[in-house]
């Protein structure tokens, strides 16, 4: 969903890398498409459609794996970190919903507003990252705040703190956990490159800030999760044992 949010210029209207009518605007176009199919398998799922969600979510591996090969092809370094977090962050939702959701687990279905509102916030948040004036950013300590994984890191740590505070169930800590992961891969990148001069120096140190909250964050979720009951107890747990 991103992707279109990056096409769409001030003017209203979508640019693409490409001439018009080229393969290459033609391969843009179905790489964008393919990524918005996520917002959709999502949607699905809480909807509980897991045949439908399954179908949506498998093309959208296809813009990190297309970004990678472009990479490759153009003869640009790659970054192990940065590069594999990509991979897994487009990869690691599919499988877990391949093998989470058989024949013999009943479709949950969540109410509409359940099912759009993350939609809507990931949406919001692009927009943000994407559409917002890069000029009116005077403060260089709020770079790596205000790219998509940073703005990111700022969800993720309310998120976290929310999860360990109610610590009823397993699946949103552990969940959350391996999302800090994916997130911490590639600040962990930032942190090779030379703090030279006095902007490089804050864009080390914010970033040396920000790993720092990943690595505690998402080991907190983890041991939290792993030592919290499974979904189904904990269910239990509140049917039976609370008042």
């Amino acid at each position: 969903m991103g992707d279109l949010l990056r096409g769409l210029g001030a003017d209203g209207e979508f640019h693409f890398f490409g001439a018009p009518g080229s393969p290459k605007r033609l391969l843009e176009i179905v790489v964008t498409i393919a990524g918005a199919c996520t917002a959709v398998a999502f949607a699905a799922i809480m909807r509980g459609r897991p045949r439908e969600a399954k179908i949506a979510a498998l093309p959208g591996v296809l813009p990190p794996v297309h970004f990678l090969i472009e990479h490759v092809v153009a003869g640009e370094p790659i970054l192990p970190l940065e590069d594999a977090a990509h991979l897994a962050s487009a990869g690691v939702p599919v499988i877990a919903l391949l093998a989470g959701f058989h024949a013999d687990m009943p479709p949950v279905r969540r109410p509409w507003w359940l099912a759009l509102l993350p939609v809507g916030g990931a949406l919001a948040l692009q927009g943000w990252t994407q559409i917002l004036p890069w000029g009116r950013v005077d403060s260089p300590w709020m770079f790596l705040w205000m790219d998509p994984a940073g703005a990111g890191i700022a969800v993720f740590a309310v998120s976290g703190v929310l999860a360990l505070t109610r610590r009823r169930s397993s699946s949103w800590p552990l969940a959350l956990s391996i999302y800090g992961l994916f997130l911490l891969l590639p600040r962990l990148s930032l942190l090779a490159y030379a703090n030279e001069g006095e902007v490089g120096t804050i864009l080390w140190v914010t970033a040396c800030g920000q790993c720092a909250l990943l690595g505690v964050l998402s080991a907190a979720l983890a041991f939290t999760g792993l030592r919290a009951p499974p979904p189904a107890q904990a269910a239990l747990d509140d049917r039976f044992v609370r008042p």
